[in-house]
């Protein structure tokens, strides 16, 4: 575990200070299956959302942006997306995020426990030894989060919907 304050936040406007969470992805990540979940507390409205703001990344090949008023997770070419405006997605407060992939290439994504997208042939490719996963950017501080995030997990297993409800 590791923790710069209680929460991760990452901004790009002047007025709060920016913070990127990285870690080495070597020994830190299986790319054949595994969960990816956090909360988080956007500074902008998804019907009036501008730019790209990355919520993880793994250098340029496996990354999850909200953007155009969709959050999506893509790898390589393939590409899991959900619509902010769908319902699920809570305006004013923290909504819950999880995604699943397995070895078989089915990738889930989870708004408030609740299942918003699925697909199949989602493989995630294999990162390099000296790949970084970034919390709350595209990199070092590039394209940021603009919010705040919290509890963030990787885990190396495809945790169920029952499990994935009870957080």
């Amino acid at each position: 575990q590791f923790e710069e304050r209680s929460y991760a936040t990452s901004w790009t406007n002047l007025s709060r200070a920016a913070t990127v969470v990285k870690y080495p992805v070597e020994d830190n990540f299986d790319n054949d299956k595994g969960t990816i979940e956090f909360w988080i507390k956007a500074d902008w409205n998804s019907s009036h959302l501008r730019g790209t703001h990355y919520l993880f990344s793994i250098d340029a090949d496996f990354k999850m942006k909200a953007e155009d008023g969709t959050i999506s997770v893509s790898t390589g070419s393939t590409e899991l997306s959900y619509s902010l405006n769908g319902g699920l997605w809570n305006e004013d407060g923290w909504n819950h995020v999880a995604f699943t992939w397995d070895e078989y290439g089915y990738a889930d994504l989870y708004i408030n426990a609740s299942l918003a997208a699925t697909k199949s042939s989602f493989v995630v490719s294999e990162p390099g030894v000296s790949d970084m996963f970034y919390i709350g950017s595209f990199g070092p501080c590039v394209k940021q989060a603009n919010s705040y995030i919290d509890d963030f997990v990787v885990l190396d297993e495809v945790r169920t919907p029952q499990e994935i409800l009870v957080d």
